[in-house]
């Protein structure tokens, strides 16, 4: 017979386990901050770049992998009003994409079915250049119209939580949203924190010069390229302006801000930089072949980025040392930011190559590539200027056509996971 203490000890033993787990969160903010900020929940990829540090890397992939992903096919493709600009937002089952033709559109994760449009009442000259964020049930975008209103709506129905018009500016950056509060760079120069529940400002900061490129949070930190100044980073708590990395010309890459790291694109120098997180000295840069439109991936180490001479490029994440480089789009550069999970890089090219690519991360080794769209060549007008979403075994990716664009869902055939 057990004791009375035993017993005493049997009935705590669930509850404390059940704490543990509930405070697990708290426990890897503490330990590890990069962790805490990229626990998302398997098969979820919540906004642009994946999470708030846009790293560009789904650490919880495991389906597809180097040894299978060439085996991808279309799962499903849908098509959809406009072109698409954005990348893949992927919550509970659903995916969420905007459209130049003014709408955000929920279509089901599983056959790509529209589940709805938002707002219903887009007219014709409206836009949505950003991808759309997910927390808490709430999905979050911008809609130029023509100037900028921010939605909250609800994420399964569509119904809306609430909008705000912010200023009289557009929007081409995507929002980040970061322990209950929502980022948005304007291209008027200002920076604008909202309360994600209600939409109520937070704070707001002027970045001298209109922002073309998507902020990312990290550590207390906010982390924005300014167009013709360099990178931004502000105190992501008040807005209060910490240091200014300037950088030559154009700025349109977004940030990735990685171990004590940030790492961003600069267009006319034609490089990759790494800044210090602490005080914007940079820690090196390296050179590319053409432009750099698109932000950086961050993973396992390296840092890969692609340029307009249609070339995938990967430095070591601390030194900056060339890792290897790989041509991959023939006629035309890589629009979308490059995307890594489970030791595979996945690249999307345009000027009319309209393909997505998937690569050995480690090695640069061509592993697959298909046309986005419905065409079988190349020249034929399909573009891709998105990023490529990866997701529980699926790769979601838009089509920047001249018409009938569609958003494409790549996966394995049914039974080929090797997990």
């Amino acid at each position: 017979m057990p004791s009375g203490t035993d017993t005493h000890r049997r009935s705590w033993l669930p509850s404390v386990r059940h704490r543990l787990l509930a405070a697990l969160p708290v426990l890897l903010a503490l330990v590890c901050p990069a962790a805490a900020q990229e626990l998302l929940p398997p098969g979820e990829w919540d906004q642009f770049r994946f999470g708030t540090r846009h790293l560009g890397w789904n650490p919880h992939e495991t389906l597809l992998s180097p040894a299978n992903v060439g085996g991808l096919v279309k799962r499903w493709s849908t098509p959809v009003p406009d072109t698409i600009f954005t990348s893949a937002a992927v919550a509970d089952g659903r995916v969420y994409v905007g459209t130049l033709a003014g709408q955000l559109v929920a279509l089901d994760a599983a056959t790509g079915a529209v589940l709805w449009r938002r707002p219903p009442d887009a007219l014709t000259g409206d836009t949505v250049w950003t991808s759309p964020a997910v927390a808490n049930g709430v999905v979050y975008f911008a809609a130029n119209r023509p100037t900028a209103v921010i939605y909250a709506l609800d994420a399964a129905t569509g119904a809306t939580v609430w909008s705000a018009t912010v200023n009289l500016s557009i929007i081409i950056s995507s929002p980040v949203v970061s322990e209950g509060v929502l980022y948005l760079a304007f291209n008027d120069h200002s920076i604008v924190a909202l309360d994600a529940a209600t939409g109520a400002t937070v704070w707001t900061a002027d970045a001298g010069t209109g922002m073309y490129a998507s902020p990312a949070v990290a550590d207390g930190r906010l982390y924005v390229t300014v167009h013709n100044r360099g990178l931004l980073a502000l105190d992501a708590s008040s807005g209060a302006f910490l240091w200014l990395a300037p950088m030559a010309g154009p700025q349109w890459s977004s940030p990735a801000a990685g171990k004590g790291l940030v790492y961003v694109g600069s267009r006319d120098d034609q490089r990759v930089y790494a800044f210090h997180a602490a005080t914007g000295a940079t820690a090196w840069s390296a050179p590319l072949g053409d432009w750099v439109h698109t932000s950086p991936a961050v993973a396992n180490g390296m840092v890969y980025a692609g340029a307009n001479d249609g070339r995938l490029y990967a430095f070591d994440a601390l030194t900056g040392q060339p890792r290897w480089t790989r041509p991959l789009a023939p006629t035309g550069g890589l629009f979308g930011g490059p995307t890594v999970a489970n030791g595979v890089v996945y690249a999307t090219s345009g000027l009319g190559d309209g393909k997505l690519y998937a690569v050995n991360a480690a090695t640069g080794q061509p592993l697959f590539s298909d046309f986005v769209g419905d065409g079988d060549q190349s020249g034929d007008g399909e573009w891709v200027n998105s990023s490529a979403t990866v997701a529980d075994g699926v790769v979601y990716v838009g089509t920047y056509e001249s018409a009938d664009s569609v958003v494409t869902a790549f996966a394995l055939p049914v039974g080929r996971d090797e997990r």
